[in-house]
């Protein structure tokens, strides 16, 4: 029976319904910040000897970080230092401020509510729309300020290191630095998700099969998920590896001392330099949980009855025929009606996100003959109906096999989430090395 639908209006759905709320399960989980702090000094630990030809040239006798076992260093000497002429000592200081908070914007005075409304459900980096799981951060600017003590016996070596670490390290200039960087997943957050999953855990929550989990976590997520040990507990645990993460360094000071009085000589000069740092890290992962509703209800204005329908506007899947998501969408306008498609895909990919990793992935697949296909699918929706296309990989062109109707038609992109992370982490060595230094601006 076919219904008049011009005698039907559209109205709201809590006119109908007024006891009707959604429900959102929420929860908060919150990374130790004694883990930026540690990442933090050992970016600057990495950064100032870099000025000295790097951890292996060996140019300091004795290195001591503050909070670190002070016979450490001991492990990596020989025979040879224990006879041969000292090099200079140093010792790194680091003070976390704690009441920073960037002039209150991240103050603390909102209650838990408040921060999951922060956390903004919208924008998640995870989402498993499959089982209503999505998973965002929320993150916090550490300042902390660091002293670098250099102990020489020497005059004139007191000098010379004055000169090059006022230059090299830019001494009274700020400098902004970039890093790729692991960090922690609060244990607490893979509990859950691995109980809701239904994967088969240990006596303390934790995934047995960590391989699947693991592919799980990046099936669905846009960040890469890396499943490594942690030296501090020395256990397996789950980090997200975030690219292009920004060192801000400043407030750089030098100074000098007139060294100790031995007698009748003078030894032991001294040099500190002092900066202050500003290092963004994690403050608080959020798990959302919700049911996603998208109907419209309508009220028939003769009969007051009630009709629900489905309002689809164009009939693009959020996942492909592989269960893949979609990576990167967009429009592409031909100059006039009834020509084929001629689009750049680098255009596309490069304009849409801030990494290359899937024209990364390409590569790689082309260097091992494996076909890109294998990872990513492309369509074009023209006309509300698909539309068959070829892909020149080598020249990273797309093409449809028959013109189009319409002048404007959309180009999505579907890939395979866990493929790509494997292919960058085997290509950035991702497991090697829990920070890798980029570049600077």
């Amino acid at each position: 029976m076919k219904r008049n639908l011009e005698r039907l209006q559209p109205v709201q759905i809590k006119d109908i319904f007024k006891t009707y709320k959604q429900q959102m399960n929420s929860a908060l989980f919150l990374p130790g910040r004694v883990d930026a702090v540690s990442l933090c000094t050992e970016f600057m630990y990495r950064w100032f000897l870099n000025k000295f030809g790097g951890e292996s040239a060996h140019f300091f006798h004795a290195i001591n970080i503050d909070g670190q076992d002070p016979v450490t260093h001991l492990k990596h000497w020989t025979m040879k230092d224990w006879i041969k002429r000292p090099r200079p000592k140093m010792t790194m200081i680091s003070k976390p401020d704690i009441q920073f908070n960037r002039d209150y914007v991240d103050d603390d005075y909102n209650d838990i509510m408040s921060y999951v409304n922060r956390s903004r459900g919208k924008d998640c980096f995870f989402e498993d729309n499959r089982n209503g799981i999505k998973l965002c951060v929320v993150s916090r600017l550490n300042k902390i300020d660091f002293t670098f003590k250099i102990n020489v016996e020497q005059k004139p070596q007191q000098l010379d290191l004055y000169d090059h670490i006022y230059m090299s390290c830019r001494v009274g200039k700020t400098l902004t630095l970039y890093t790729s960087v692991d960090f922690l997943v609060p244990n607490k957050l893979i509990k859950r998700l691995a109980h809701d999953m239904h994967f088969e855990t240990d006596e303390e929550g934790m995934p047995i099969d960590y391989v699947a989990f693991l592919s799980y976590l990046n099936k669905w997520s846009k960040i890469p998920f890396l499943y490594k040990v942690r030296h501090v507990t020395h256990k397996f645990e789950f980090y997200i590896r975030l690219e292009n993460v920004m060192v801000h360094i400043r407030d750089i000071e030098l100074e000098i001392d007139d060294g100790e009085t031995e007698g009748m000589l003078q030894a032991n000069f001294g040099l500190e330099m002092r900066c202050t740092v500003r290092f963004p890290s994690p403050k608080l992962f959020a798990m959302f949980s919700f049911e996603r509703f998208e109907s419209m209800i309508y009220r028939d204005t003769v009969k007051d009855e009630l009709y629900a329908t489905n309002l689809v506007l164009c009939p693009i899947p959020i996942r492909n025929s592989n269960d893949w998501p979609i990576y990167v969408d967009g429009t592409y306008e031909n100059d006039k009606d009834g020509d084929c498609i001629h689009a750049s895909l680098l255009e596309l990919f490069r304009s849409s996100k801030p990494t290359n990793d899937v024209l990364e992935t390409v590569e790689y697949c082309k260097k091992r003959g494996l076909d890109p296909r294998v990872f990513i699918d492309i369509k074009v929706f023209n006309a509300m109906s698909e539309r068959e296309v070829v892909i020149d990989w080598k020249e990273m062109m797309l093409h449809t096999k028959e013109p189009v109707t319409l002048k404007t038609s959309t180009i999505v992109v579907y890939t395979d989430n866990d493929f790509i992370y494997h292919a960058m982490e085997e290509k950035r060595g991702y497991y090697k090395d829990r920070m890798q230094y980029q570049r600077e601006p």
